[in-house]
């Protein structure tokens, strides 16, 4: 039979209906999904051939619902879907999955018993959690984005606080473990979709400015809590205190452990 995901649920407003569309088709283009259609109510993708699509269909009463069969596919397949739940829930009103499988449970269970603290401060790093591997650019990729990411990494012992170990976690997570890092034109796109103010391409020269608009999206991507304009505010003042961190040589982090920073 194969396992399936059933979902319906309601946007919070015509605005969210685009941030939703847009999240997804950023997604799909992230995890090498087929879309099959889009427009501005709606978007149909297929995140692998053994796997049905996942249709994202808004009526005029910002409503949705759907269902599609995972199980043929590959294990990730599946929790790729569950993930992409997870990532645009922020912009519904109202949303109900039925899981088969429990992993939307399981992790709804997580945040529910986790402390505010816990959900919003950033972790504790050890050796584990540091991306080692190269992250590749993508072809879109700018000269300053080759000078951002191509820094020799030094990581050392124990984990310090300093760029490549924060950098390289960012850019990671915010591409879902493809190993490709998260450059500026795709920052840019996903920062003015959440409402934050972007710069100029030349901002990101620098590379403190590169580290605190990174930084800015990771937090509220990572983060617990609405879309609201205090998260947003929490996230830019993030930002701004990794960028201090990492390049306020005797006033900042430089060399200290991530813990005591």
């Amino acid at each position: 039979m194969g396992l399936s995901i059933h979902y319906e649920g309601a946007a919070s407003s015509p605005e969210s209906v685009s941030s939703i569309l847009s999240r997804v088709e950023l997604y799909s283009n992230e995890n090498n999904w087929k879309i099959d259609a889009i427009d501005k109510n709606n978007i149909i993708v297929i995140p692998h051939p053994k796997c049905e699509s996942l249709s994202f269909v808004f009526n005029d009463k910002l409503k949705f619902s759907g269902c599609t069969k995972t199980g043929y596919a590959p294990t990730e397949i599946h929790e790729q879907v569950v993930k992409l739940f997870f990532e645009i829930k922020p912009h519904f009103k109202k949303l109900k999955i039925d899981d088969e499988s429990g992993y939307w449970d399981a992790y709804q269970d997580v945040i529910r018993n986790k402390p505010i603290r816990e959900i919003t401060d950033f972790p504790v790093v050890s050796e584990s959690d540091v991306i080692k591997e190269i992250l590749y650019l993508p072809d879109n990729s700018l000269k300053c984005d080759y000078g951002f990411w191509n820094s020799d990494p030094l990581f050392v012992k124990p984990v310090v606080l300093h760029l490549p170990t924060i950098r390289n976690r960012m850019g990671y997570d915010l591409t879902n473990g493809s190993n490709y890092a998260f450059v500026v034109r795709d920052l840019l796109k996903d920062l003015s979709l959440n409402g934050f103010f972007t710069w100029d391409h030349d901002w990101f020269y620098d590379d403190c400015n590169y580290i605190v608009e990174l930084s800015k999206l990771w937090a509220w991507k990572k983060s617990a809590g609405n879309p609201t304009s205090i998260k947003r505010n929490r996230c830019i003042a993030f930002g701004y205190a990794i960028g201090k961190g990492c390049f306020g040589l005797e006033n900042g982090f430089f060399n200290k452990t991530h813990r005591d920073a």
